[in-house]
Formats: C-alpha cells, structure tokens, sequence
C-alpha cells in the first residue's frame, strides 16, 4: 500500500515540477488516501494550493503537515507565510509562538514573530521579539533592521539609528541601510524642530548630509530650521543647495523666496517668482500676494 502512496507522491513531484498543478493535487490526494501520515505530501500539497492561490485550502494542508511533524521548520514557516498572505496576523503569531515553544533559542523565529506583531499593529511586541533575537544572533541583519523600523515607526529616533548603525557595523555595503539611517537621522532632526530643539535638529539634519549630500529633504528641512531661528542666510543656502539637488522643487524655490526677503534681498524675490510660475501657478501667486504686494 504504501508503495502505491510513493508511486502517486513521485508522480506528483512531477507534475508539480512541470507547472500541471491540478494533475499534481490529485496525485498528491491520491497519495494521501493512501497514507494520510506523510507529512511531506501534504507540505507539498500546501504548496501547490498556494501557487494557484487557493490559501484557505493550502492552510489546510500545512496545518495536517505540522500537525504530523511539528518539529520541521518548515512546514511552520510556510503555514505562517500563508497567514500573512491572507491577513490573519494573530494566526501567524501563533504559528511563531509555536515555534519558539519547540525552540526557545531559535533567532528566525523570534525575528518572525517581531515581523508579524508588526503587521497586527503591536509595535511595542515587535520591537521585544527582535531584541530576543538579536540576543541569540547579534549578527542578524533583518532583525536589526526591522528593530530600526520599528523604534522609527514609534518616533524613537535615536534608538532607531543605533539599530540602523548596527546594521551597518555588519554589512557597510548595504546602501538601503545606509538610506534609512538619512531619513531617521532626517525624522530626528524634524522631531527636534517641532519641539523647537533648533541645535539639536540642525544638527541632525548635519548628520545626514554627511551621509548622503545630495539628499534634497535634508537640504530642505534644515533650511525651515534657519528660517525658525531667523539665520537667514544660512536657510537660504541650504535651500539652494536643496533646490542644486532637485530643481524642480516648487516648495524649496518657494521658501527660499521667503527667505531672500527676509534677507532683504528683494531683487532676487522677483526671480524666484518667474520660476515658481513655470513649475507651480497657484503657489506662484501665493507667494507673489504674500511677498510682492505693497
């Protein structure tokens, strides 16, 4: 009997290699008839279900595959996966609390649980189930880099940029890291404007113009930080600079005006004018009725 089951089991492979996915699930059932105890043949049964996206019925057999081998990673990692395909977040939290009762120390686990805390919304969880596994594998750059986000996400910036530096301690060559480290230490410097921390905001900003030179938003915000404080040439040459980077930016052109007024620089106001008309009318005449009427 048995050997009927890997006969249906090795025809399914086949099908299954060859994209015939209907032929290949019935093989496979076919096979479980037989012997409804073979893990792999439902895991793989699971996974044709998913390539033709019929998840409800791929949860199905996953689940029968944990359920006769729940120690194959897997088999549980692939459960989970569908979960989060179809949204069911607090079921792929189970699947990885699992996990981690099987293997307390299992870092990929404790990385997956953090990732699917964070799609339910719980952000505060996410960020102690990648501590833990940061803990067993210090070097584990998804779980550093999704600690990062997540402190990002909660506005805590500067523990977000110590994940991100982390990251970058491990890989240097990662230019996505390196992309988020400007934006945190841009949303650092934000956080500090608004709560009118001028120093510390300006030199946030700094930070990620060291990093990366020619990123406009830098440019750009350190500019609003110079007008706050009224340091307007200074505002007006990050605006510049901002403006070198991205000349299309009508909301840079726009405050550098603003800020040659202010310098008492009124023969450039008309210049900024000219070209705020050719990218962005409306604001051109906001701008001519706030800087240009008598």
């Amino acid at each position: 009997m048995h050997e009927d089951a890997e006969a249906w089991y090795s025809m399914g492979i086949a099908y299954h290699e060859i994209k015939q996915y209907p032929k290949a699930i019935e093989a496979y059932q076919q096979a479980i008839r037989i012997n409804p105890e073979d893990a792999d043949v439902w895991y793989n049964l699971g996974h044709v279900y998913c390539l033709i996206k019929q998840y409800p019925k791929a949860i199905e057999a996953y689940q029968q595959a944990v359920r006769i081998n729940p120690g194959f990673s897997d088999f549980r990692d692939s459960l989970r996966e569908t979960y989060i395909t179809l949204k069911q977040y607090p079921e792929a939290i189970e699947v990885c609390q699992q996990s981690i009762r099987i293997d307390p120390e299992d870092a990929s686990a404790w990385h997956n649980l953090g990732e699917a805390y964070e799609l339910n919304g719980q952000t505060g969880k996410a960020i102690e189930a990648c501590q833990q596994a940061i803990r067993i594998d210090p070097e584990y750059e998804s779980a550093w880099h999704n600690l990062g986000e997540a402190y990002n996400k909660l506005g805590k910036y500067p523990k977000a940029i110590e994940a991100y530096q982390q990251l970058i301690r491990i890989n240097p060559e990662d230019a996505c890291v390196w992309y988020d480290l400007v934006v945190t230490y841009n949303d650092l410097g934000t956080a500090y404007r608004k709560i009118k921390q001028y120093p510390k905001a300006i030199e946030a900003y700094q930070q990620a113009i060291k990093i990366n030179p020619e990123d406009p938003d830098a440019w750009y915000d350190m500019g609003i930080a110079y007008d706050e404080i009224k340091q307007y040439p200074k505002a007006i040459e990050a605006y510049q600079q901002a403006i070198r980077i991205d000349p299309e930016d009508a909301g840079a052109w726009c405050n550098l005006g603003n800020a040659y007024k202010l310098n008492g620089q009124t023969g450039k106001v008309m210049e900024v004018y000219k070209r705020l008309k050719t990218l962005d009318p409306n604001m051109a005449d906001k701008f001519f009725n706030k800087n240009m009427l008598p």
